[in-house]
Formats: C-alpha cells, sequence, structure tokens
C-alpha cells in the first residue's frame, strides 16, 4: 500500500501482530476500506475509522455485492461531482484606495490603465487610483475574462 495506491481494502480484525482497526491506525491516508471479519464486538467502533461497510463471516455473495456497491457508487458520485461541477473563481476583489479598502467586482471593471506603479481603475461607477502594478492587477483577475494589451 505504500508503493502502490489502493482503492478498497478488505480488512479482517483478527491478524497477526496487529488487529485490524490498529492497522488503520497507523495508516495517514487510508483507502476506503470493508472489514470483513468474525468479531461482531467491533462494528459500532469501525466506524470511528470511516470504514464503508462491517462483513461477519460467513459472508453471502449478495451481502460481499452490497458492500463493493457501496464503495462504487460513492466513487461514481465524488468523480462526477469532481468533473461536472465548475470551479468558482471570486467574482470580485480587493484593492487599497486612500487607505480603505474597497471591493471591485470583475462586472464593473472596464479597464485598467498603468500610472508608474500604480494603476487607473476605471469601472462602471467611478475611477480608482491604487498602489499596484498592472502585472499584479493581471494576477488578481482572471485570463478568461480580461484582456491584456502592451
Amino acid at each position: 500500500m505504500h508503493r502502490q495506491p489502493v482503492d478498497l481494502l478488505f480488512l479482517d480484525i483478527n491478524m497477526p501482530q496487529m488487529n485490524g482497526l490498529q492497522m488503520l491506525e497507523t495508516l495517514t491516508h487510508p483507502p476506503k476500506v470493508i472489514l470483513a471479519t468474525a468479531h461482531s464486538e467491533f462494528a459500532l467502533e469501525s466506524y470511528n475509522y470511516n470504514v464503508v461497510d462491517y462483513l461477519l463471516k460467513t459472508i453471502e455473495f449478495a451481502r460481499f455485492l452490497k458492500a463493493v456497491d457501496k464503495v462504487v457508487t460513492a466513487h461514481a458520485e465524488e468523480e462526477t461531482q469532481r468533473v461536472s461541477l465548475p470551479v468558482p473563481t471570486p467574482a470580485s476583489f480587493v484593492i487599497k484606495v486612500d487607505g480603505d479598502w474597497v471591493r471591485l467586482a470583475h462586472d464593473d471593471l472596464l479597464y485598467g490603465q498603468s500610472w508608474g506603479n500604480y494603476v487607473k481603475l476605471f469601472t462602471t461607477q467611478q475611477v480608482y487610483v491604487t498602489a499596484l502594478t498592472m502585472t499584479e492587477l493581471e494576477q488578481r483577475l482572471p485570463a478568461n475574462q480580461f484582456y491584456t494589451h502592451l
């Protein structure tokens, strides 16, 4: 497990040298775990270790499939969320103007003009002068919304 990523671990309570729960304590980033054991007395405690399921031996095949299906379903949901959710970008940024902090919405910013070590920001409401360079301004703005012309 230290050399290859593991998606799912079937683990027994009764093992040589340490029990399965003790082994889980040694893992910094444990994979999904299904405990398969004859020891029902550890079932409640096992959920402190975020186990996916607890199977009592002898395990019926239908019960085994149900436990594995929990892992597969959870993995598919995680992947769907990871892939389909857009990464949120801040819709505004903050600048300091005359000692006060001002929040500017991206949609309100029309353009910025370099003014030495300052930038003039033209918005739909007014013009701001702030102690930023154009490079610093570019770093604060999403590249897909703003065009830089040198």
